[in-house]
């Protein structure tokens, strides 16, 4: 990284100096008045400025905000490349020659007589900052690089119905061979309702004998009474991707849940929870005024997130409360920015609004004569109707409304496939925004193959990419 010049020229007795901020690549963003670092996110007050080199002040000690190496921690040797601490150990144990210890925690903070860590991920790091203070040296931040093709992941999103499955099915088998992997492709879904174990057919899973023999992650990992977290979900499918990648493999994200793929692909950190005020929210929620008057709240509050969030979707609602009350700040405001938190391709499948609406209300029927009720019916011996999400997706709350005699199979169907086209114009309009996302007309296309073809395609030459920056 070179030599940080901690003798500086710069900064005076009533603009003092308190640590030094190396910027590299594009992503730093620290005017020279200061301003946001976006992978810290909180304000960096400048005292000066020297060439790429920035005296800050007015900020706590830093420390680490994210898994820069997606779980390599420094000292590993699968870091591939220098990891040093001036040939000192780390706190709490780890060198820089261990295999397996090392600083790869969020919040560890590096004291002690070292004056600067670097982390050489690949050629080069596409971006590192290090603060350096009299105290602490802290790593605050690091852009993950690829090191290789098939470190690229590859997400296939878009709105349901629309063909996200069997593609990510097909680009799995194929990127591998493409981008010279030496293990296989695996899926990692990013569809909330597919955690939970049982729920098949209502959500549309995959079967798992027509998976072609690929490993699917975050599918059947919760039981119908758990709450689903974002925030677990995160944690959970980055280890994920991670996995993959020590086992040489190509990761393929498919799904059609927004934040989710979000959270797995962005620089996002999720703010904490308070059980007793969401409590409390949740019983305002039941109440007279019920999920369209906390909706009201909200819109008051935070009139971006009310345009955002379907004022039937209590969960959703209670959880922008929550955060607005705990931070005392938007809950937009806490919605990632559109950067990926390591090299990612994004593409969407887009099919007329006619076509679209003609599969959605085919997988319905299809769904209620393949056995939907029936799964329902099994799933209240687990606790479905306890459950707060489970029971109020779309297609399980239908059901438990014919087993309860509310409503018809007829109705049912209609009901579910309403809803459902509801939910596709969301998943569009929340894709809209993103520049990143490569949108593929399907019915431009000639055939399904050619449309994973056009994928691998934009998989190679963002990999290429990819790989030129690092």
């Amino acid at each position: 990284m070179g030599d940080l010049g901690v003798d500086l020229c710069f900064g005076c007795a009533d603009n003092p100096v308190e640590s030094v901020l190396k910027l590299q690549g594009d992503g730093a963003r620290v005017g020279r008045d200061g301003g946001d670092l976006g992978h810290v996110g909180r304000g960096i007050e400048a005292a000066n400025r020297g060439c790429d080199l920035i005296g800050v002040r007015g900020g706590e000690e830093p420390r680490v905000v994210r898994d820069a190496l997606r779980g390599t921690p420094f000292g590993h040797r699968n870091a591939y490349g220098a990891s040093w601490q001036d040939s000192c150990d780390l706190p709490g144990g780890g060198h820089e020659g261990d295999q397996a210890d090392g600083l790869n925690c969020l919040g560890d903070a590096i004291k002690g007589d070292r004056w600067g860590v670097s982390c050489a991920h690949g050629v080069k790091p596409s971006g590192t900052w290090v603060v350096l203070g009299a105290s602490a040296r802290t790593l605050v931040a690091m852009e993950s690089c690829v090191t290789c093709a098939s470190d690229l992941v590859c997400a296939v999103v878009g709105p349901t119905a629309s063909g996200k499955s069997d593609l990510a099915l097909e680009v799995a088998c194929r990127l591998p061979g493409v981008l010279g992997a030496g293990g296989a492709g695996e899926i990692v879904s990013a569809d909330a309702l597919q955690l939970y174990r049982g729920m098949d057919v209502g959500t549309a899973k995959t079967p798992v004998n027509e998976r072609r023999g690929i490993a699917h992650h975050q599918i059947d990992v919760l039981q119908v009474r758990d709450e689903a977290s974002v925030a677990a979900y995160q944690r959970h499918a980055r280890a994920d991707v991670a996995d993959i990648h020590a086992r040489r493999g190509v990761a393929v994200v498919a799904g059609g849940s927004g934040l989710y793929q979000r959270a797995l692909l962005d620089v996002i950190e999720f703010p904490g929870t308070d059980p007793v005020l969401r409590a409390r929210l949740e019983e305002e929620a039941e109440g007279a005024a019920g999920s369209r008057g906390l909706h009201d709240r909200l819109k008051a509050l935070d009139p971006v997130s009310a345009t955002r969030i379907d004022p039937h979707n209590t969960r959703r609602i209670v959880r922008a409360l929550e955060v607005i009350e705990l931070t005392g700040r938007p809950y937009s405001s806490s919605m990632p920015r559109h950067e990926f938190v390591s090299p990612a391709l994004m593409v969407a499948l887009r099919r007329s609004t006619e076509s679209l609406d003609a599969r959605i209300d085919a997988r319905t029927r299809a769904m209620m004569d393949g056995g939907l009720i029936e799964e329902v019916r099994a799933l209240i011996d687990e606790g479905l109707r306890e459950a707060k999400t489970a029971s109020r997706a779309t297609g399980y709350a239908q059901a438990l409304a014919v087993i309860d005699g509310i409503m018809t199979e007829d109705e049912a169907v209609d009901s579910i496939a309403l809803a459902t086209r509801q939910l596709a114009r969301r998943q569009v309009k929340w894709l809209r925004p993103d520049p990143r996302v490569h949108w593929l007309d399907v019915e431009e296309f000639a055939s399904d193959d050619a449309v994973a073809t056009r994928v691998v395609e934009l998989a190679e030459r963002e990999a290429e990419a990819a790989l030129a920056r690092s």
